[in-house]
């Protein structure tokens, strides 16, 4: 079969090729030109970490005439936030046993501390707030154990301390939960 160039064979492939071209053009252009949204933020961020647990309270009331006060300062915890206004609270699972209280109190160089706060179970007490955007590693954390010497011996037990950092602004708070374990007890020396 012989393929006769004409005129209007010549022009189906004229416009045949015109077609594809165009149709190539097209999608180089498509893909020359595209647009994009880019969103650029910073999420709220209150992240704390809490040491391990204090030591075990071991209390010998059998010499004691007055309160005793038994402390450890062996936790301590780091923060990081970018919000303002942030705040870390205490609260106790259980009462103390008559005759014992329990005591907490954290250092801060982004907020404001509120010294001594004596925990009694059941409901949250603020240990530090306003704290500012920053981070601080290594902040001290108190616990003071007191025992009366005329209250009656209290077998090893323990009570569980839950520290909350507080982002009233977004909602979100984290939880950190510490192990106290304490007893009283006279240890008299048998004579024989």
């Amino acid at each position: 079969m012989t393929t006769v160039f004409n005129k209007k064979n010549i022009f189906r492939f004229a416009f045949v090729a015109l077609l594809m071209l165009a149709v190539s053009t097209a999608n180089v252009a498509a893909q020359e030109s595209a647009s994009h949204t880019v969103h650029i933020g910073v999420s709220p961020i209150t992240v704390m970490s809490v040491s391990g647990d204090p030591l075990p309270f071991i209390v010998d009331k059998s010499t004691a005439t007055d309160r005793i006060v038994a402390t450890d300062a062996s936790t301590f915890y780091n923060l990081t936030t970018n919000i303002e206004g942030v705040f870390i609270q205490a609260e106790l699972d259980l009462p103390m046993p008559d005759g014992s209280e329990l005591w907490i109190s954290g250092l801060s160089s982004l907020g404001m501390t509120h010294g001594k706060v004596q925990l009694k179970g059941g409901s949250p007490l603020q240990l530090i707030s306003g704290i500012n955007r920053g981070y601080e590693n290594g902040q001290a954390i108190e616990y003071a154990f007191i025992a009366s010497p005329d209250a009656e011996d209290i077998p090893l037990q323990s009570r569980s301390v839950t520290l909350t950092i507080v982002d009233r602004a977004n909602g979100r708070q984290e939880q950190h939960t510490q192990t106290v374990y304490f007893s009283t007890q006279s240890f008299k020396s048998s004579k024989r």
